[in-house]
């Protein structure tokens, strides 16, 4: 129960969750460390599979010439790799800090998926707006032909996307933060620099060179972070990511090269 060795006292803002009896410094590292060994490690082992499966199939062997072609098998293991950062943030935290996976999602022990409902009713006419004066008024217009694979694509994002997305924010908003936060006492100042740290972290792994598009994932991650703080959980920021890359790729799915939408795939 709330206020045990295990669990922080009623109250306890998300981030700092893991600053119990039961807390060590040292298990703040090994969380950090782990989190990103395994984002690392999973790419490489889903990405080889993929690889595999393509050369066998006789789908593509872009990869004798040093390039990878986003094949609708390179896309399903490459976000799916991210997607099983969901059960290794839990384990880590169960491990660690002894508290069962399902109080990584929130305070509440668990997915408020009424409060997610209710947040889908405000994001997602956001999101539509935001993406269509994103899209269009940049220039972009529809290709000539649609993408051969276009369905296939949509239906795997339309899945995976999702939980793709939830893999990302239970390691970074989740695990990262919260054992960033762990190691300082002051609430605020725990929140401040947990979040600066694992934006950095998140941008990191969205490679860019455009200072812009660096910036703006900054502002997203941050944005993410102060979601999570201010409702307790993660539901709103996995909702806000899910839509974000959801409606960012279909349009790519149709008619551009799903290549760009899986480098840029939280732009």
């Amino acid at each position: 129960m709330p206020g045990s060795a295990v669990l922080p006292e009623p109250g306890t803002p998300y981030h700092h969750f893991l600053r119990t009896p039961r807390h060590h410094w040292w298990k703040s590292v090994v969380m950090v460390v782990s989190v990103v060994a395994a984002y690392f490690v999973l790419s490489l082992v889903m990405t080889t599979i993929a690889l595999v499966v393509d050369a066998v199939t006789g789908r593509s062997t872009t990869f004798l010439d040093g390039t990878i072609e986003i094949t609708p098998i390179m896309f399903a293991a490459t976000t799916l790799g991210l997607a099983l950062l969901i059960p290794v943030s839990m384990l880590l935290q169960w491990a660690l800090w002894g508290q069962r996976p399902r109080w990584m999602s929130s305070v509440a022990g668990g997915l408020r998926w009424g409060l997610m409902a209710r947040f889908a009713l405000v994001l997602v006419p956001i999101y539509l707006v935001y993406i269509a004066i994103g899209t269009f008024g940049t220039g972009w217009r529809p290709g000539p032909e649609l993408n051969p694979d276009w369905l296939v694509f949509t239906i795997l994002i339309i899945v995976i996307i999702p939980f793709q997305a939830a893999g990302e924010e239970y390691a970074v908003r989740g695990a990262l933060t919260r054992a960033i936060a762990a190691v300082i006492p002051p609430r605020l100042a725990s929140f401040v620099i947990a979040t600066l740290v694992s934006a950095a972290i998140f941008t990191a792994g969205h490679p860019n060179l455009d200072p812009g598009r660096l910036t703006v994932y900054l502002v997203i991650a941050s944005g993410f972070s102060v979601l999570v703080w201010r409702t307790g959980g993660l539901e709103a920021a996995i909702l806000g990511h899910a839509l974000n890359n959801v409606l960012v790729m279909i349009p790519t799915a149709l008619w551009g090269d799903m290549t760009d939408a899986l480098l840029g795939v939280d732009g």
